[in-house]
């Protein structure tokens, strides 16, 4: 989606400033009770990529990745991790996440990623060109981060 598509002609689109600004209030909302005022309120939309990002992310239920793991059908991969709208395909060994990353499988997983996300984003405003996956080990997790996701994810 480009910022085209905030406009009514040549002004931003009222309607989708007001949706935003709603969907901006519910969100500050959810941490604490608070009260703005966004009459007027300038919206930069490249703002919410990160934020867009995450929230479609966040609806992705595991139960899709694990049908995505299936469905990938890799015996070298261990898990596919996400935290903070970032996606970790986890393999067994260093070399597996090397060798798979060498050979290109990272376009093709975040290809696949990616259509998880898409069903979840609601003003479809993630595009496939910004979005990539990592490459990660267990090998790594284990012997550098004490098998902690805690420490993994910081």
């Amino acid at each position: 989606m480009s910022v085209k598509n905030f406009f009514d002609g040549h002004n931003f689109d009222p309607l989708k400033q007001q949706a935003i600004a709603a969907r901006f209030t519910e969100l500050v909302n959810r941490q604490e009770p608070a009260s703005y005022d966004v009459d007027g309120l300038l919206v930069v939309f490249s703002a919410f990529a990160p934020l867009a990002r995450e929230e479609a992310d966040s609806q992705i239920t595991d139960v899709e990745v694990h049908v995505l793991q299936e469905r990938i059908a890799n015996p070298h991969l261990w898990t596919i991790h996400r935290c903070f709208a970032r996606v970790t395909f986890m393999f067994h060994t260093d070399e597996q996440a090397r060798t798979h990353a060498e050979a290109g499988w990272q376009e093709a997983y975040a290809d696949q990623y990616f259509e998880l996300l898409q069903k979840h984003d609601e003003f479809k405003y993630l595009h496939r060109a910004r979005f990539s996956v990592e490459f990660d080990s267990k090998e790594n997790f284990d012997k550098n981060y004490g098998s902690s996701w805690f420490y993994y994810d910081r």
